[in-house]
């Protein structure tokens, strides 16, 4: 098993996995490139006259651009596995100083037994999952609540529920995105206001896929032009 490593998903994305609707994903390569890469197939030794030449697959996460090995996958290797980090908040049963019966403890979360040296006793932490408890509200004394969402990054691996194994690396620009990778993304349907952009999408497969890239264009949009990563720039990925 290869070494693990934390990729940080937002609400939808984590629903779509847990959906089994995404197997995909695209994050922006670091450093961009100064200029296109020559895309060579290439699985021999790097020649030392072939500066430029460029692996865009490959198994140990490697990949040439310009120089052998100059990019290494932030995200390790085929055969990897991503823990998924996504917003979350912790139930305590601190205050009740008696926790409920093993029966009771959830099945589909890690749960943290924590020991109170003070009284000595035990008590859960039991993680709340934004993706798929949306309304989780735990209430104090005051009848307020008393737990705020916190952003994927502070996740721990304690608390991970989605383990994802690697399967393929490749390295290409954003815009070369294809119907069926927008499936493998999430992408199941386009979004209301594009499909009233075309009278025609009910009737027409194409217009429909051109609707689903584009749909994915807006959600990276989103996520990635404050950044200065936007679909127009069509940045490597």
């Amino acid at each position: 098993m290869g070494k693990e490593k934390p990729i940080i998903f937002n609400t939808d994305m984590v629903r779509a996995i847990l959906d089994d609707r995404k197997t995909m994903t695209r994050r922006v390569l670091t450093p961009q490139p100064e200029i296109p890469p020559v895309r060579i197939e290439f699985y021999g030794k790097y020649r030392k006259n072939k500066p430029e030449m460029w692996l865009p697959e490959s198994n140990s996460g490697k990949v040439g651009i310009f120089k052998p090995n100059s990019y290494v996958c932030p995200y390790g290797k085929v055969g990897g596995i991503l823990w998924a980090r996504e917003t979350f908040c912790l139930e305590s049963t601190y205050e009740y100083h008696d926790n409920p019966p093993d029966s009771e403890k959830p099945k589909d979360r890690p749960i943290e037994i924590v020991h109170d040296d003070i009284d000595n006793f035990d008590y859960w932490l039991i993680p709340r999952y934004r993706a798929t408890e949306p309304d989780f509200e735990f209430m104090g004394d005051d009848g307020e609540p008393c737990q705020k969402w916190k952003p994927s990054i502070h996740m721990p691996r304690k608390f991970a529920r989605i383990f994802l194994k690697i399967t393929n690396i490749k390295v290409e620009r954003v815009q070369e995105i294809t119907h069926t990778d927008c499936l493998a993304e999430g992408i199941w349907h386009a979004s209301k206001e594009l499909r009233e952009e075309t009278t025609v999408w009910r009737d027409c497969k194409e217009a429909l896929e051109k609707l689903r890239v584009k749909h994915f264009g807006l959600l990276w949009d989103a996520i990635n032009e404050k950044r200065g990563y936007g679909w127009d720039k069509n940045p490597w990925v």
